[in-house]
């Protein structure tokens, strides 16, 4: 089994080398570095689940349902140990160990974890939906999930990695994506998470003619923290970024997203909205720089929040760095309310105020719901955040 010892190491170069200044400014870091690491295996329950796609019970594979023999999962540390599909070159190669500590960390505690392989041209029509289960209660300590997802050359596939948090959980997870030549990957992550605190490191290696595009729901959470490292290192590379947070309460989510265009001919697209009601927080921080050697790339930027209580609070920084003159880049934030004009208009069609703001808030989100070119997800999505709407608009 893989497992690193030196933590003590690892909180040595921490206190040396981690700067939280600047992005990290509107997350308490100090409060999750107080936070310990389980150093031993979760008991996993003999679940049985009507899920279609794999099980991911505890951060352990449970079953794959799948009957595709495209399609290999295994647990990620026998898939190491045994260097199934070259993985052992890539874990750990794709995610930037300089940027938290939290990633190393879970390098240190991570236990079995989770890895998918598509070899070379696969096409799956059908979504692969991987179950991410946690049964467990732990209040103390972060739980440490790790995956490696590999894709092959020309392959199509569509992911979409559903997280049920049934307890109070404190979970510190790593996802490395590894994405070969002219092939587009789809990634939706979809997360209810209430009373989950969560550190969530992804990175994404997309190779020559590649396209990831990566869609995140996060539906509540008392304090989360997604960071999202892209480095576009080949030509004619795309990584595609959509993602829609529904805050109430004191829910805390705070978005980070770092695209470096490093070669000619490279593209990125990255847009937020946000919906907060009662005293929720939101922050998006997108940073795109663009290399000297970034010729004729393309990015862009957007942030949009639609606030419903005074008393909700959102940090926007949109940020473009560009070191080559021929490239094309915008960005650009708005925060407001809903449109009195349009409720206005709407009330005067005979529509009552409620269902003119739910009709408002969901034309807000039709962008992202359109965007998702999937048999079925989008009606299921959509009655999902519809409920949430219902009872907080």
């Amino acid at each position: 089994m893989l497992q690193n010892n030196s933590s003590k190491k690892i909180g040595k170069a921490t206190k040396q080398f981690f700067n939280y200044k600047e992005s990290w400014r509107y997350t308490n870091i100090i409060k999750l570095q107080k936070i310990n690491y389980l150093d031993e295996d979760i008991i996993t329950n003999k679940i049985k689940t009507n899920n279609i796609g794999i099980d991911i019970i505890n951060n352990t594979l449970i079953n794959n349902k799948i009957n595709d023999k495209q399609i290999f999962t295994d647990n990620l540390s026998n898939a190491i140990e045994n260097n199934l599909f070259g993985c052992a070159n890539h874990f750990d190669k794709i995610i930037p160990e300089n940027k938290n500590e939290f990633i190393l960390n879970n390098k240190t505690y991570f236990k079995k974890g989770f890895f998918l392989n598509l070899d070379d041209d696969t096409n799956i029509k059908d979504p692969i939906y991987l179950n991410n289960l946690i049964d467990t209660n732990n209040l103390e300590s972060f739980l440490n999930f790790r995956y490696l997802l590999q894709f092959g050359k020309n392959n199509n596939a569509k992911i979409i990695l559903k997280n049920s948090f049934i307890k109070k959980l404190k979970l510190n997870s790593v996802i490395e994506v590894l994405i070969d030549e002219n092939s587009t990957v789809d990634i939706i992550i979809e997360s209810e998470s209430e009373n989950v605190t969560q550190i969530l490191n992804f990175a994404a290696n997309i190779k020559t003619n590649a396209k990831l595009n990566i869609y995140t729901i996060n539906i509540s959470g008392e304090l989360i923290r997604n960071n999202y490292f892209i480095d576009l290192n080949n030509e004619n590379s795309y990584f595609n970024y959509y993602g829609i947070n529904l805050l109430s309460e004191k829910n805390h989510i705070d978005d980070f997203v770092e695209i470096k265009h490093k070669k000619n001919y490279t593209y990125s697209d990255c847009i937020q909205k946000n919906i907060l009601c009662k005293n929720s927080k939101a922050i998006f921080y997108n940073k795109t720089i663009i290399d000297k050697n970034g010729a004729n790339s393309e990015a862009n930027q957007s942030n949009q929040n639609i606030m419903l209580s005074s008393t909700a609070t959102v940090h926007s920084n949109p940020q473009l760095e560009i070191y080559n003159n021929d490239v094309k880049c915008s960005h650009g934030s708005t925060t407001g309310q809903l449109d009195s004009e349009m409720l206005f208009y709407l009330q005067s069609r005979g529509i009552n105020l409620e269902q003119s703001k739910m009709m408002l808030l969901a034309g807000f989100l039709n962008e992202f719901i359109n965007s998702l070119n999937m048999k079925d997800y989008p009606n299921y999505l959509m009655n999902k955040i519809n409920s949430w709407l219902n009872i907080h608009d």
